[in-house]
Formats: structure tokens, C-alpha cells, sequence
């Protein structure tokens, strides 16, 4: 039998239709899906599992005395451990049904693969499946106005001065002996201003710099986004500074790129968010995990629905493990509620939290995502 194949780039950037000569039974997919299709298409999913472990989760994290060190090891260790009701069934129904090998992930309960469309709603029958979504690509928080790289100016830059960054210095805050990470297009390592503070210097080339795309090559950014941000976070030379922690370490995952045909996709999130809790693949080690990570993506509109909590089980996750996890607002202000998700989350000022723009004399820049979020019912 003649087959015929066409790709399916709507929302899944590696879906591919394979077709019958002869027309085949049409399935109707979730809401969140494109309708109507051969349900012997090939759809990637993301099939996402109630996380019961959560309160196991928090109480590891929250036990009295504990040092950074032994929250990393207990929240990762129960995380990598502790599976959930239903999980091994999902496992071994995608095994035998998946047209691509499943890989499944314990900073949430959640498998990804490459499926029939048919197999999508006998999934979402099955005990303890909270959630079947397309591994869509994510979106970057797109920037109003971005130069290549972050550009040196004699001493402290206005915009430092503005948000009272050298009174801190002065009180010795300055990152030292800390660790950030970035969630962006990945960062041009060479950077005069970030050479030196990368982590990959004396640590291993996976333990510092994330991509499914070059893994093994240095950290390196096409469309100058990442290193824009990572120089606003740590960027200096001699006695230039841009950025706000000058002595701190950076590590970076390239999980977003307009520059390339394919972009990063929710299992690519999600396997940044599990590799960023054990850099160097030992549990046993922790100065490998960073301290803070800086997120510029968004979750498409419509993908999980308004206000979903789906996603935020992993970033709960992976603060319960001391990473303090921030996220750019978005640029698509002056109007209120234009945050997007997933940070728009309401919790609390010391969880997740988004971060706007404001302009050199203090006053919030016109561009910048502002609240409440839509999700705030107080």
C-alpha cells in the first residue's frame, strides 16, 4: 500500500499525518488539539499524571534545620523515587502504543511521545491521567527593543542605579558564590562580560549549558536574547558593569530560539526543569544546582486553558528544592492583566513571581506586562 505523508505544523512542530491510500476514519481529538484528523496521524503529546506526592514533597522540603544541601538531596531524591497511582500503566500502554520511544519525567509525573491520534482518548480514560496536551512549542517573551549582546559603558550603568543595585554591593551582596541559570535562547559563552563567570570553565560542558539541539557544543545564542539577559543578571569587565549580581556563576538552558526552524517544546521545558535540579547528573553532589532561575517563555495561549494549574506542579517541584524560580512579565503592557502563563500565577510575593521593565527615571515602561493576573480571585 502507497503511503503518503504530510507534515502537521499547526501546533506540533515533529507531528507528522501518515495517510492511507484509501481514506481513513477521522478522529475528534480534546479541545486543545486540531479536530478532525486520521486517527493514525502521528500526534506528540505530553501526557501529564496527578502529582500525589505534593504533599510529601513539601513537608521533605520544609523539615526544620535543613541546609540547601539536604533539601536539594531529600526533594530530588523523593521526586526521582515516589511514583504515582496510574503511572505504570500510562508507562506501559505508551510502550506498546507509541510510535516513538516514551521518556518519562519525575520533576512531574508526565511521559512524552509520538502517538496515533486514536490512542489519544483511550489515554485520557485511564486512572490517574490529569492531562493530554500537544508538545507544543513554547513562545519567547518577545522583546520590545533588544541589542545583540549586553554592551559595556564606562562603570555602573543608569539602569543599576535605578533599582538601588550598588547600595546592595556595598553591603556585600554582589552573588558571590552563588549560581543562576537562564530558561532563554541559550547565551553566546565567549561574551567578553560572561566569559569568566560561566560556569562551564571548570565544570563539565553538560553540567553547565542544557540544549536537545547541541548538546555538545558550548552554550551559543542566535538571536542575542539569552545573552541579553544573562548580562543583565551578571555581565561585567574590569571596571564596567551591566549586571545586577556581577560575582555570581551561570549555567543556561536553550529551550527557546527564534532562530531556528524549531523551536523548544513543553517536553524540552520539562526536561530543563528535571536536568536543572542535578546539573551533573550525580544526586549525591548540590553546588551544581543553581540558586535562581530566570525564565523568558510563555506557555501558548489556549494550550492548558485560562488559569490551568497543570504546569505549576513542576515549578513548585523544583522551589521546593530551594531554586527560587522567576519569570520576565512579557512586553505586551500598558494594559492591566497581560501577564502571561505560566506567570500569572497568584501565590504569594516569595513564590513564583514575574518581573516588568520599568524606564531610567523609575516609572513602569509602557511596554511592560502588568497585573493583576487573571488569576487572582482575592
Amino acid at each position: 500500500m502507497n503511503v503518503r505523508t504530510a507534515i502537521f505544523s499547526l501546533l506540533f512542530p515533529t507531528a507528522t499525518i501518515l495517510a492511507a491510500a484509501s481514506t481513513p476514519a477521522a478522529v475528534r481529538l480534546p479541545w486543545n488539539f486540531p479536530q478532525l484528523i486520521p486517527d493514525d496521524s502521528a500526534v506528540s503529546i505530553v501526557v501529564f499524571m496527578d502529582d500525589t506526592r505534593s504533599s510529601q514533597v513539601h513537608a521533605a522540603a520544609a523539615r526544620p534545620g535543613l541546609h540547601r544541601a539536604d533539601r536539594i538531596r531529600r526533594v530530588s531524591k523523593l521526586l526521582r523515587s515516589q511514583q504515582v497511582p496510574g503511572a505504570s500503566a500510562v508507562e506501559g500502554f505508551l510502550t506498546q502504543h507509541a510510535i516513538t520511544k516514551p521518556t518519562r519525567y519525575w520533576i512531574a509525573p508526565a511521559f512524552a511521545a509520538t502517538v496515533p491520534a486514536s490512542a489519544i482518548d483511550k489515554l485520557l480514560q485511564m486512572p490517574g491521567v490529569k492531562k493530554v496536551i500537544p508538545d507544543a512549542r513554547i513562545e519567547l517573551v518577545t522583546p520590545v527593543d533588544m541589542s545583540p549582546s549586553p554592551s559595556l559603558a564606562a562603570g555602573i550603568t543608569d539602569a543599576l542605579k535605578v533599582l538601588h543595585v550598588p547600595s546592595l554591593w556595598q553591603q556585600g551582596l554582589t552573588g558571590q558564590g552563588r549560581l543562576v541559570a537562564s530558561f532563554d535562547t541559550g547565551v553566546r559563552y565567549d561574551h567578553p562580560a560572561l566569559l569568566p563567570k560561566w560556569r562551564g570553565q571548570h565544570a563539565s560542558l553538560s553540567a553547565s549549558w542544557f540544549s536537545t539541539m547541541t548538546p555538545n557544543t558550548p552554550p551559543a545564542d542566535k538571536t542575542g536574547h539569552g545573552t541579553h539577559t544573562m548580562g543583565i543578571m551578571v555581565g561585567s569587565a574590569g571596571a564596567d558593569t551591566v549586571g545586577v549580581a556581577p560575582g555570581a556563576e551561570w549555567i543556561t538552558a536553550g529551550v527557546i530560539d527564534q532562530g531556528r526552524d524549531l523551536g523548544g517544546t513543553i517536553s524540552d521545558i520539562l526536561a530543563a526543569f528535571q536536568w536543572v535540579l542535578d546539573p551533573d547528573g550525580n544526586p549525591n553532589t548540590t553546588d551544581d544546582v543553581p540558586d535562581v532561575i530566570l525564565n523568558s517563555w510563555g506557555i501558548p495561549a489556549g494550550l492548558f486553558g485560562d488559569c490551568d494549574d497543570t504546569f505549576w506542579q513542576v515549578i513548585d517541584n523544583v522551589e521546593a528544592a530551594g531554586i527560587v524560580t522567576i519569570f520576565a512579565a512579557g512586553n505586551e503592557g500598558p494594559n492591566p492583566k497581560t501577564v502571561r502563563a505560566p506567570a500569572n500565577r497568584p501565590t504569594s510575593p516569595l513564590n513564583t513571581f514575574a518581573v516588568g521593565a520599568v524606564a531610567n527615571d523609575g516609572t513602569i515602561a509602557s511596554f511592560s506586562s502588568r497585573g493583576p493576573s487573571l488569576c487572582d480571585t482575592t
